[in-house]
């Protein structure tokens, strides 16, 4: 064989080997981007999966939490509590369905099953968290589970009773401190309790908002609307405060409803005379009128509880008031406007707790208060634009469109304000803290 063609023919097997190796290179190659594809594509779908059944999750908390407050409207009952299992999410739609199931229980339940060495198995999540963030007794545990395809999220968050009152003062605009006012928290119900957290703030995001005169010392946090700005929202002329913060969610203030079960009684028009309320009393009346004579006028509350319903205004001549006798309670509803004359007002002889003035009105108020004793209460009147007048310190919690300070004298958050119950107003259930996996 010649020489020539000896190297033609290695040549062409070198070729053909270097063929060989190019494509199964290729093949090595191209098998690992399928594989690569391939996970990626399973990757992405469990993650897609994943995110679905967490937003299933998330809608049975939300159920959960929607019907927990429904059945306050209609009647709360601890041996009823809601549940649903295996509830669908047509908006994912066939063949696939997402679905959600949830529980509610009492924390204080589930705390006595472990003890007791009941708890069944399915629930040891719900132990660990409970473990964790020790809820209290009167907490509600909310368990949801969501499900798409193959994936599995749960949810697991503590629900607390709240009351619309806030922790201070919460106004929709405009809040205004007297120069040198201590802003300060206690509990009436526990004087060992020495750290009662205190909010006061805004939900607008209008520059000057929050005006805070010279002098003025809030030991607790100031808040503003969602996204608003500290520093344009809070006019500071030289007040020492905690943090400054806007808002993570809106807070909803809603407007108290106005009782139906109250029967229609006269007016009260005093004329230099002193009156007594009872619980006998309670009623629905169109306006309350105190007025001067050679002696002022008094209306007092005494006998245990009383609970009014005004659909017109209430006014308080010179040195007038309404005085709640230790012992006794006022809960007043109100459609129209509250009007003071000099040295007269509320004189609360109780606690904070004992007085609470619901604004009822649809449309703005006004309420110029004045405050006969130290001790005031709780007024919670989101359309009311409260002018605050006081002879010595104020205790209670407030909610207005706005509010101002006019005289001398500090203000307490009374902590007991948060202890509220299932029969009170304007209660709602709110989450306190969450968990998810």
């Amino acid at each position: 064989m010649s020489r020539i063609k000896v190297i033609r023919i290695r040549r062409s097997g070198f070729v053909l080997a270097l063929a060989i190796f190019v494509m199964v290179v290729l093949m090595i190659i191209g098998a690992g981007l399928l594989s690569l594809g391939y996970d990626s594509r399973v990757y992405a779908t469990r993650t897609a999966d994943a995110i679905v059944a967490r937003s299933a999750a998330d809608s049975g908390l939300t159920k959960a939490l929607w019907e927990m407050n429904r059945r306050l409207q209609t009647g709360w009952s601890d041996t009823d509590l809601p549940h649903e299992r295996n509830t669908s999410l047509p908006l994912f739609g066939a063949p696939f369905s997402a679905t959600y199931s949830y529980r509610v229980g009492k924390a204080g339940y589930y705390r006595w099953l472990y003890h007791s060495g009941w708890l069944p198995e399915e629930y040891q999540d719900m132990l660990e968290y409970i473990l964790v963030t020790n809820p209290s007794d009167h907490s509600y545990i909310v368990r949801s589970i969501g499900k798409y395809r193959y994936a599995t999220k749960r949810i697991i968050a503590t629900v607390q009773l709240r009351g619309r009152a806030g922790q201070g003062v919460i106004a929709r605009e405009r809040i205004i401190l007297k120069s040198d006012t201590l802003v300060d928290g206690f509990n009436s119900n526990d004087p060992t309790d020495l750290d009662v957290p205190l909010e006061i703030g805004t939900l607008s995001i209008l520059p000057d908002q929050v005006i805070l005169n010279n002098g003025i010392v809030v030991d607790g946090s100031i808040v503003i609307g969602v996204g608003g700005d500290v520093d344009t929202v809070i006019k500071d002329l030289g007040a020492t405060t905690g943090p400054r913060y806007p808002m993570q969610e809106e807070i909803e203030i809603v407007v108290a409803e106005r009782p139906t079960h109250l029967l229609n009684k006269p007016n009260i028009n005093v004329h230099g005379e002193a009156i007594t309320l009872t619980p006998a009393d309670s009623g629905q009346y169109n306006k309350i009128e105190l007025k001067r004579s050679t002696e002022p006028s008094i209306l007092t509350v005494s006998g245990g509880d009383v609970e009014l319903y005004v659909t017109g205004d209430i006014w308080m001549g010179q040195e007038c008031e309404i005085k709640i006798e230790k012992g006794s309670t006022l809960t007043l509803f109100i459609d129209g406007d509250i009007r003071s004359g000099g040295k007269s007002g509320f004189n609360n002889e109780g606690k904070p707790t004992d007085l609470t003035i619901w604004g009822t009105a649809d449309v703005k108020q006004s309420m110029d208060l004045n405050a006969k004793s130290e001790y005031f209460g709780q007024v919670y009147a989101p359309n009311s634009d409260i002018l605050m007048r006081a002879k010595g310190d104020l205790y209670g919690a407030f909610t207005a469109n706005s509010f101002e300070i006019k005289a001398g004298g500090n203000l307490f958050y009374d902590g007991a304000l948060r202890e509220v119950d299932t029969d009170d107003e304007c209660v709602y259930f709110a989450i306190q803290r969450w968990s998810g996996y």
